[in-house]
């Protein structure tokens, strides 16, 4: 093998042979590990014939799994307009395994993931206009795809599970006790007012979405769309959850001198002239966003009680307080 092997381990080494062998039959001249999301290794290959692959290896999927995102990556690469990475097949097989991980191969697309604070209408723009033919992907009618993010049911167990945190405070003494459940009552009063503005929108607006839809799963290069990436997620929702899961993801990002509620402004206005956007959608849409980090919150692995639960805890309030100025923002540009 004739890869480049300075600082590559004997672990990286043995993969290569494996895929040399095994997989694509050919010898790889140069190879590199990046991150393009934790969920999975990335590597950018060279092939002696200089095509050039993207191999996406996972330990998070069995099979079963592993067919379903390799039939939505070959949806996905059937949409001729969709600037994508494309899966291709090797040896008549869409994915590998290799030990307990399984591959996929696509190709690979030259670009970044422009950083938050230098994201623009013109990047927005084009990537609302990509998302509108993302929408236009004919899917597979296998029953691949399930409903994502059921908020009230969501708003539910949150409420459930910050009533059990309470009751389990009553036994800790001190500042712990009051901080914590200063804490709990805000999320529970929070969660209630959430269950009073979330609107059911109707079922034939529900459609296939993207399902993690931010600024570090859409590459740009000399500030053209070139891909989209990571379609793990894909699932059943609402068109407005992807939109305000960027927007939002976006600003979470920006450093704190920067006032994010102009780009708020006027990338909801583009959005609205691209997809025509109710007021109720555009709630549902923040809402959904609150819901998902309040479960990653409440799921977080700390000890019950812990300082460490009290500081993600008091850091999601903080969240809250923007999701309030974004809420009146919105409803100003209704009015």
């Amino acid at each position: 093998m004739s890869v480049y092997r300075r600082k590559l381990t004997k672990e990286a080494n043995d993969f290569f042979v494996f895929l040399e062998q095994k997989v694509l039959k050919t010898p790889i001249v140069s190879a590199r590990q990046f991150a393009h999301g934790a969920a999975s290794q990335n590597y950018h290959i060279r092939l002696n014939n200089q095509q050039e692959i993207l191999v996406k290896l996972t330990k998070s999927y069995n099979k079963q799994g592993i067919t379903r995102l390799t039939k939505i990556c070959q949806a996905v690469s059937s949409n001729k307009q969709l600037p994508v990475a494309r899966l291709i097949s090797f040896q008549q097989k869409p994915f590998f395994q290799y030990k307990a991980k399984y591959g996929l191969i696509l190709e690979y697309c030259q670009g970044y993931a422009v950083p938050s604070y230098r994201i623009n209408k013109h990047h927005f723009t084009q990537i609302i206009n990509a998302y509108a033919v993302f929408m236009q992907t004919k899917w597979p009618k296998e029953d691949l795809f399930i409903e994502l993010y059921p908020i009230k049911e969501q708003c539910f167990n949150h409420m459930n599970f910050i009533k059990e945190t309470i009751q389990k405070t009553l036994f800790i003494n001190g500042l712990k006790k009051y901080v914590l459940m200063k804490t709990a009552n805000a999320h529970l009063s929070f969660f209630e007012r959430l269950l009073k503005t979330t609107v059911t929108l109707p079922e034939h607006k529900k459609t296939i979405i993207h399902g993690d839809f931010h600024n570090n799963n859409v590459l740009f290069y000399q500030n053209k769309l070139v891909s989209f990436l990571d379609f793990e997620e894909v699932g059943y929702g609402y068109v407005i959850e992807d939109i305000m899961r960027f927007i939002l993801c976006v600003i979470q990002r920006l450093p704190i001198f920067m006032n994010p509620y102009p780009l708020v402004e006027q990338w909801i206005k583009c959005a609205n002239n691209r997809f025509g956007f109710t007021k109720e959608e555009w709630i549902l849409g923040l809402n959904s966003y609150y819901v998902q980090r309040a479960d990653k919150a409440f799921r977080n692995k700390y000890k019950a009680g812990s300082w460490h639960q009290i500081f993600v805890w008091i850091k999601l309030l903080w969240l809250t307080r923007r999701y309030h100025k974004i809420k009146r923002l919105i409803e100003k540009i209704y009015a």
